[in-house]
């Protein structure tokens, strides 16, 4: 250390002690990362005194740490430095709940993101978003595991009670961004570089005991809907709407709504409400017609103060 450091250390006017590792934290598979937005950043004079300090940085530092120290003795745990931002950063403090603590979340985050059924221990869901409620007092946003634990905990909510068995049919890390129809994904896509995660909404195409399930989780926030038509491939084109349904002669077509998956043309393989089988006959060749819905070509870029505001919203609601 040198001469300037020491002195700046003995006069307490910045940070005896390093803040964590900027090295960002990606997902694994036996995990689910818990990242806690650093509340101090662009608030930095709620936590320390601007005098104390020989520039902004040392400030920001000194915040920072008093912020960490917070949420260590709040939950109890460890944490590592992450930026959860793309072009501008938003700084963040991640952990995590390992098979350490809960055994069988390797086995159960394999099973259900390689879309096969799960039949066994669907009550270990339950176990994992007891851990992860805790952490709803602060802003927080979560990793592709975190979202399906509370994207799971929603159908459970929905159907009252726990299902015999539960199929993922796809995942899609969509943009946050108010006003978008949401897609109901057909295919299970790989988790978004943690960097990103304040930009994702994560979206689940679930079945349980024959119900299809669409959900969306953007931090804390969870939105549900059960879809009632199958969606198949059919020429490149397909489609599925939610809400209320009418009885026509060629089986239930969904009215329209503002959550779709597909192009301007749909051949759907419909399910009647209920039942697990699909009745197809030549009369189930639907055309829904032209859809207009906005498209995201590229990564949304919000200024971070509106994506704070966004983000801290229900928070700062709540106190």
């Amino acid at each position: 250390m040198g001469f300037v450091e020491s002195i700046r250390k003995l006069l307490g006017i910045f940070p005896a002690e390093p803040l964590p590792s900027l090295r960002q934290r990606e997902e694994q598979p036996d995990e689910v990362l818990i990242f806690v937005v650093d509340e101090s950043y662009d608030r930095i004079a709620e936590y320390v005194d601007w005098d104390e300090y020989v520039d902004e940085g040392a400030a920001e530092d000194a915040a920072s740490k008093i912020f960490l120290s917070r949420i260590k003795s709040e939950f109890d745990s460890e944490f590592d430095n992450a930026n959860i931002c793309p072009g501008a950063d938003l700084p963040a403090f991640v952990t995590a709940i390992t098979s350490n603590v809960i055994p069988l979340i390797p086995w159960l985050m394999a099973v259900f993101f390689s879309g096969k059924p799960i039949v066994d221990n669907i009550e270990a869901w339950r176990t994992i978003i007891s851990k992860i409620r805790p952490f709803f007092r602060r802003t927080i946003i979560l990793n592709r595991n975190g979202a399906a634990v509370l994207a799971m905990d929603a159908v459970f909510e929905d159907m009252g009670g726990l299902p015999k068995k539960v199929v993922l049919h796809g995942y899609k890390p969509d943009y946050a961004c108010e006003d978008t129809a949401l897609f109901v994904p057909t295919e299970i896509e790989d988790p978004m570089p943690t960097l990103n995660l304040s930009r994702v909404k994560h979206v689940f195409h679930i079945e349980a005991d024959g119900i299809l399930f669409v959900v969306s989780v953007e931090g804390t926030n969870v939105a549900a809907e059960r879809v009632y038509s199958r969606i198949v491939r059919s020429a490149g084109d397909y489609s599925s709407d939610i809400g209320e349904h009418r009885k026509t002669n060629v089986g239930w077509v969904p009215e329209a709504s503002n959550l779709h998956h597909g192009r301007t043309r749909a051949c759907c393989e419909l399910l009647v409400q209920g039942t697990a089988s699909a009745h197809r006959t030549p009369t189930t060749e639907v055309n829904f017609g032209p859809f207009c819905f906005p498209v995201v070509a590229g990564m949304l870029a919000a200024p971070t103060a509106h994506l704070r505001a966004h983000l801290l919203a229900p928070t700062e609601a709540a106190r």
